[in-house]
């Protein structure tokens, strides 16, 4: 992506309007796995379309700057707030231009993702914009919509119904013409016989606990979905019992509370906003925080609007609870780590979720469980809580995989390990279960399992992928990230699969060239390919061997490589522990040093006749407790290096793809291990 900026003339001049837009459209594919940085990028394709793409006349049609507003909103962490400028400039162009009855459906729904990004800047004057996708987005509707569409649709104009600062949204949610079409939709789904289970459950509990529940075009066919639903020979079962209750039930009130309303133009800031001071609703005070954080406001003053919220969170109802927590953290997580009382203020929310627990649904449960894991607050006694009600929730009518998927993945990322994951991996487990789940859904699946140290057997593992493989081809392979996934889930869990599954998987990789892999990624190879060569079992360690010649030079060039392995991140108690064991280490006159193993990664202290690794925090799961549980990425890699210092016949193997193993020294004592808290 450097090389190509670096290739084109200065402010992309001359540059074709097509290479821009395709390659908006490919990073959004990819930038999310890869680690692609993609800001240069942005900087420069911003600059031209204010300049030549986006002005009348320029050389973007309108679906193209619909196409890239909504790819810039996936590839910036604060969306679309920063391109205020950009946004009205794209959207009056647009309405100019119309056309948005050509739109594929998937395209008005990107549209509808773009309206609600771009609602900081929405005016009176783009109701005209907002009625015309709306009402093409009706009557693409109207022919033909898929289950998984139409979830997506109501949860996009959902949020128009928490958007007070756009009126214009507000109004079309409560027009009749998107509503009808919504409600029409759920109700032919309800009829239609050949509809899955699952995908219906999905559906109508979705419009049924969204805004679009609340209007006359859903009310006004409760009754035909209460019959449709109770015809059906599977109305019986867990997930559409659930469905059934829902429209059986009272019709929820939604009421606003005192002082959301808006305010008069006298206490407006000279910025536009409101001063914290004449604020009283925690909504509007919300707002008022995150555009503090967003034009990196002093601290003094985040900290004083950050208490004054703190004031008024009791205030706040289940649904506006999920929506400020959203808002705040991606508004504040960049500067959370230098303004302590910015984790406060989300613990804080984080209170408000578990007390509002009964009321949310599963959906906002398990949103809010991925924004503390997307900050990185491990906050026990959230994930807890969201954990018991969405294991409860499964047994009583049954969850999607996608939202099994998402809790797994949330508490791998934080490293929070607690016994009841274990209902929901073995729920997933299931042959049926995951004969529903997509390849792509079943690498994240593994995954997942793998960094929790939920996979049982290795025949799960190898059951697993053998799935995946069915699914793809060598001229349809799996993206690199998620063969990346699949490997470092073979590795950490120590599955040895068969030769043909190897073949399989590696023939892929070895397509790939090395430098469009980042340094995590050649790290996590080398990982592997080194642990295969070092299994103590000959038939393992000669699986790379007997790979095509192609594969094997493969694995040694990424051996030989001149990159270096990325030194993992640690904390400031773990580098404050291994400065004091260093320290005294010194003072007793000991031969202190540290060891490095190329490829394999390094010891963190050789001491005499022995190597210890120094173990902070990080190298185990969460909660914390006397009896200290290793992640399995950490067992691996003490295995790992083990077996290099210690296993002379491991090493030999390991010299026949890098030379440089031979080197290596042999330490007789072993390698042994030392954690924080033992210190």
């Amino acid at each position: 992506l450097d090389q190509w900026l670096v290739s084109q003339a200065d402010g992309l001049e001359g540059t074709q309007a097509s290479q821009v837009v395709k390659l908006f459209v490919w990073l959004t594919n990819v930038s999310e796995f890869t680690g692609v940085k993609t800001t240069s990028f942005i900087e420069a394709a911003v600059a031209w379309l204010m300049r030549v793409g986006a002005l009348p006349g320029g050389s973007l049609s309108a679906e193209d700057l619909v196409v890239v507003l909504w790819a810039m909103k996936e590839l910036t962490p604060l969306g679309l707030s920063q391109q205020t400028e950009l946004a009205k400039v794209a959207l009056r162009r647009i309405r100019r231009e119309g056309g948005t009855e050509n739109f594929s459906l998937s395209r008005l729904v990107q549209a509808s993702e773009v309206l609600m990004a771009c609602s900081h800047v929405l005016v009176e004057g783009d109701k005209e914009l907002v009625d015309a996708v709306s009402t093409s987005l009706a009557q693409a509707m109207s022919r033909g919509c898929s289950p998984k569409i139409l979830t997506q649709i109501v949860a996009v104009w959902d949020q128009a119904a928490l958007l007070s600062r756009a009126p214009v949204l507000c109004e079309t949610l409560a027009s009749p013409g998107l509503s009808e079409a919504v409600a029409a939709q759920a109700l032919a789904m309800t009829e239609d016989k050949k509809m899955s289970t699952a995908a219906l459950g999905d559906v109508l509990c979705t419009v049924a606990a969204s805004s679009f529940g609340l209007t006359e075009a859903f009310q006004s066919r409760r009754g035909a979905l209460n019959a449709a639903l109770a015809q059906r020979a599977d109305s019986k079962s867990p997930g559409l019992a659930a469905a059934l209750q829902s429209l059986q039930g009272e019709a929820p009130q939604k009421t606003a509370k005192p002082g959301h309303g808006k305010v008069s133009n006298a206490a407006a800031s000279n910025d536009g906003s409101m001063p914290t001071a004449f604020l009283t609703s925690p909504v509007e005070l919300a707002e008022r925080l995150t555009s503090l954080c967003k034009k990196k406001a002093p601290d003094e003053e985040v900290s004083a609007a950050v208490e004054r919220l703190l004031d008024t969170l009791p205030e706040l109802s289940a649904d506006e609870t999920i929506s400020v927590l959203r808002e705040i953290i991606t508004a504040s997580q960049r500067r959370m780590g230098r303004t302590p009382v910015l984790i406060d203020l989300v613990e804080a929310l984080g209170d408000l979720v578990v007390a509002h627990a009964e009321e949310l649904s599963t959906l906002q449960l398990t949103a809010a469980l991925n924004w503390f894991a997307v900050a990185g607050l491990p906050y026990h006694l959230l994930f807890e809580t969201v954990l018991v009600a969405v294991t409860r929730r499964h047994r009583a009518h049954g969850i999607s995989w996608g939202q099994v998927v998402g809790v797994l993945e949330a508490f791998a990322a934080v490293r929070l390990n607690i016994a009841e994951l274990g209902i929901l991996y073995e729920h997933l487990r299931q042959p049926p279960e995951l004969a529903r789940l997509p390849a792509m859904a079943l690498v994240r699946f593994l995954s997942a399992a793998a960094r929790l140290d939920l996979l049982d057997e290795p025949a799960d593992v190898r059951e697993i992928v053998d799935r995946v493989l069915a699914e793809t081809t060598p001229e349809r392979p799996l993206p690199l990230a998620s063969c990346i996934a699949l490997v470092q889930s073979l590795h950490i869990s120590g599955t040895i699969i068969s030769d043909r599954q190897l073949r399989h998987i590696l023939s892929w990789l070895s397509a790939i060239p090395m430098r469009d892999m980042n340094p995590q990624q050649l790290a996590l190879l080398r990982q592997y390919g080194l642990s295969l060569l070092a299994a103590p079992d000959e038939q393992t360690r000669g699986s790379l061997l007997r790979l095509p010649i192609e594969t094997q030079r493969f694995f040694s060039s990424i051996l030989r490589h001149k990159a270096q392995n990325p030194l993992p991140l640690v904390s400031d108690t773990t580098r404050r522990f291994r400065a004091e064991v260093v320290e005294a280490l010194r003072s007793e006159a000991a031969a202190v040093q540290d060891l490095e193993l190329g490829p394999g990664g390094f010891v963190d202290l050789q001491v005499g006749d022995a190597c210890w690794l120094l173990d902070g925090p990080e190298a185990f799961f969460r909660p914390f407790s006397s009896s200290l549980r290793h992640t399995p990425q950490e067992r691996r890699r003490a295995w790992l290096l083990g077996q290099l210092i210690c296993d002379d016949k491991a090493r030999r193997s390991v010299a026949d793809f890098f030379p440089g193993a031979a080197a290596w020294p042999l330490i007789p004592g072993g390698l042994l291990r030392l954690s924080w808290l033992d210190w």
